[in-house]
């Protein structure tokens, strides 16, 4: 199973863009996971509760930043699927292995 996530900070400075994003994928670097494009990850996770897991830590995580609103969405858990659209070959190669 995997999900998809992605993130919006406010205001959006983006020489703090990328530690804001390092710090933020502390709480699921221990699970399969790609970058697949700008702020969206794809993460692949063994069922619901590690889901929900990721979701609090998330979730204290982003309270816990001075001065930036985080912002972040959780596609609900899905099964199987492939993604199409326009990027590199090698993160399609990925996101496909890690979601089949």
């Amino acid at each position: 199973m995997h999900f998809v996530l992605s993130f919006e900070f406010e205001p959006d400075d983006p020489g703090c863009h990328g530690d804001l994003l390092q710090d933020l994928e502390t709480c699921f670097n221990d699970y399969a996971f790609i970058r697949a494009l700008g702020d969206t990850y794809v993460i692949q996770v063994a069922g619901y509760g590690v889901y929900e897991h990721i979701q609090e830590l998330l979730l204290e995580k982003a309270r816990g930043i001075k001065g930036v609103k985080v912002r972040f969405l959780m596609s609900p858990l899905i099964h199987r699927g492939l993604y199409h659209g326009r990027m590199s070959e090698e993160s399609t190669t990925r996101i496909n292995h890690l979601t089949d």
